[in-house]
C-alpha cells in the first residue's frame, strides 16, 4: 500500500533489504503504484549486471512479464547494447527484425540531429 510518489521515495533507502520485504513493501501487481516502484528497485540495486537485473527481477514474482521488462528496458538503456548478454540476443523472437528497425531509427535520430 501507499501511493506511488511515497514508494519512489522509499527506494535508496531500501536497496540493502531483504527481497520478500521490498515485494511486500514496494509491490508486484499490474498497475504502476505496483509494479513501477520494484521495477526501479530491481533496476539499482543489481546494476551493472543486466542478467542480475532480470532474473532477480523474474524472482520477485507477481507480475513477472511487465516488471522485468522495465527493470531489464532500464538496464539495457543505461548498459548498452554491447553488455545485454548474446545468448539472449541470439534466442529473442525478431532479434534481426529489431535491430535492423533500432538501427534504422538511430540513423534517422542522427541525420535530424546534424542539420
Amino acid at each position: 500500500s501507499g501511493s506511488l510518489t511515497e514508494k519512489l521515495k522509499k527506494i535508496p533507502t531500501r536497496l540493502g533489504m531483504p527481497l520478500r520485504e521490498a515485494v511486500t513493501e514496494l509491490g508486484n501487481g499490474v498497475t504502476a503504484d505496483e509494479s513501477v516502484p520494484l521495477a526501479l528497485f530491481a533496476f539499482l540495486r543489481w546494476l551493472p549486471v543486466f542478467e542480475d537485473v532480470v532474473v532477480n527481477t523474474a524472482r520477485c514474482g507477481g507480475d513477472v512479464d511487465t516488471i522485468a521488462a522495465m527493470s531489464g528496458a532500464l538496464a539495457g538503456a543505461a548498459l548498452g547494447a554491447v553488455k545485454l548478454p548474446q545468448l539472449w540476443l541470439e534466442n529473442a523472437e525478431g532479434f534481426e527484425e529489431t535491430t535492423g528497425l533500432a538501427d534504422r531509427l538511430h540513423a534517422l535520430w542522427l541525420s535530424r540531429n546534424t542539420k
